[in-house]
């Protein structure tokens, strides 16, 4: 038995296949014209369906190539298009990755912003003890 690999891995999955996959997802079962209609602009929707719904192919000693069940993101039956399991685990994960982007984004900006801040503030208590101290102003009134 031979495997012949047609599934988009999922590193190689674009922006766009998730886009696909989402609408999918969540306006399940819909036709090639709905993915148009949520997903406007995008001429390369029928190829990329399709590059979806393929799945892996097994090979049995010099027969014919068979398509191994649950390898494919997305499952048409010529009509309608439904999203597999495969397919939203492939969801679920890069919702999870999004997540942790964002969440480091926030992180990595509040170590930059944080210090900043910090001495901002340290820079006014100090100016208003001086001011205090040169008898400028007086806060205790």
């Amino acid at each position: 038995m031979e495997e012949v690999i047609i599934l988009i891995p999922y590193d190689e999955l674009t922006d766009f296949d998730f886009q696909i996959l989402l609408a999918v997802y969540e306006h399940q079962p819909v036709t090639l014209e709905d993915l148009a209609g949520i997903l406007p602009g995008h001429h390369a929707l029928n190829l990329r369906v399709e590059m979806l719904s393929r799945c892996d192919m097994m090979v049995l000693s010099r027969g014919p190539a068979l398509p191994r069940p649950g390898t494919s993101y997305l499952e048409s039956d010529g009509e309608s298009i439904t999203i597999t399991e495969h397919g939203i685990k492939a969801v679920e994960d890069w919702r999870l990755q999004c997540l942790k982007d964002s969440r480091a984004l926030w992180e990595g900006r509040f170590w930059k912003l944080g210090p900043i801040i910090i001495s901002i503030l340290a820079l006014a208590v100090a100016t208003i003890s001086l001011l205090q101290a040169l008898k400028w102003i007086d806060i205790a009134k």
